[in-house]
């Protein structure tokens, strides 16, 4: 029996060895695949934590990469804001960020003084202004051929006050930073008398949940007449800000409040053919001002549905949903671009 075993003995090790072997070279294929795709995702994720880091750092630096933080090119900008006649939508910080909103003209840039600005007819400016911050929201052409809009805002304290027979002005002072993006989803328009012909205003009653003419209006403005209960300040495709001047005892009670819903017909001239187009809308007030020292009221009242089919006919209103109004949108663009042109700026 000992001559059979020792050979076998002596070959057992080998057969081993050769086994190891070729199953090692087995492995080592096999793991070849996933290896390779552990690897590259390791890769991925070192790159996108990388990335991440840097987007991080830039973003969170003093003065955003979108802002201008260099005073020749703030001076630049607002030169330029100045030579295209710029109206500045203005805003107290704070406390007073609610009631005292209102749009100024660009006077001067003055740099050893700083920005001069036109506060408009129904808002006069208070000793007690000076000192308190403003923020300003403006923009200006990037570039002369085609029409694109730059938008930029800065905040900055009122540093003094001009009285004049004509006008009076806030001098704020020159800001440090310029930062890009407009406060606003659409672009508003101030119109000139013959933009808006009509508006006539209803209130939405449980009679007319669904049907907005009943009765006459509560206010109508008609830019044929000399004096109107109501004048619009800016339209954009999200919705109007109006002046209300019916006289307080004149108004159903609670009327004029937070929330309350209106149906609003209105005509828009086109600013390429001077046709009129019709347009009506429901509407909600959310903001209510009232200037301290005049009275004056102003109401901003936001579009939630327009009638997309004629007057009768079932489910003929379509919500907006917080969008705007795409007719509206496109028109106030257009006019825009033509008073553009018409000042001779392209």
């Amino acid at each position: 029996m000992f001559p059979v075993m020792f050979p076998a003995l002596h070959l057992l090790p080998l057969g081993q060895t050769n086994l190891y072997f070729q199953s090692w070279e087995l492995s080592w294929e096999q793991a070849q695949r996933p290896l390779t795709i552990t690897i590259t995702l390791i890769t991925v994720l070192i790159v996108t934590a990388i990335g991440l880091h840097l987007y991080r750092k830039r973003t969170s630096q003093e003065g955003n990469w979108l802002a201008v933080s260099d005073p020749e090119k703030i001076q630049s900008v607002m030169d330029q804001a100045l030579r295209e006649r710029a109206t500045l939508d203005t805003m107290f910080q704070g406390e007073w960020s609610q009631r005292a909103h209102f749009s100024c003209a660009l006077l001067a840039v003055e740099p050893d003084r700083g920005i001069i600005l036109e506060t408009p007819g129904y808002t006069h400016p208070q000793p007690t202004w000076v000192n308190r911050t403003v923020t300003c929201h403006f923009r200006v052409a990037s570039t002369r051929k085609d029409v694109k809009w730059l938008f930029y805002h800065f905040s900055a304290p009122i540093i003094d006050i001009q009285y004049h027979e004509t006008r009076d002005a806030i001098v704020v002072q020159i800001p440090k930073q310029l930062l890009r993006g407009q406060r606003r989803a659409y672009l508003r328009l101030e119109p000139f008398t013959q933009d808006i012909p009509e508006l006539r205003i209803w209130p939405e009653t449980f009679t007319n949940l669904e049907t907005d003419v009943t009765g006459p209006p509560l206010a109508t403005f008609l830019n044929t007449r000399a004096v109107n209960p109501v004048h619009i300040l800016n339209i954009s495709a999200g919705g109007m800000l109006l002046e209300i001047r019916v006289p307080l005892h004149q108004l159903p009670d609670e009327v004029l409040e937070k929330g309350k819903r209106f149906y609003l017909h209105f005509l828009l001239r086109d600013p390429e053919d001077g046709g009129v187009k019709e347009f009506h809308l429901r509407a909600q007030i959310r903001n209510l001002f009232t200037d301290p020292h005049d009275g004056k009221r102003l109401a901003g009242f936001s579009f939630t549905a327009f009638r997309k089919a004629p007057e009768g006919i079932p489910d003929n209103w379509a919500t907006l949903d917080g969008k705007g109004v795409e007719a509206i949108d496109d028109w106030v663009f257009k006019r825009h671009l033509q008073v553009y042109r018409q000042k001779g700026l392209t």
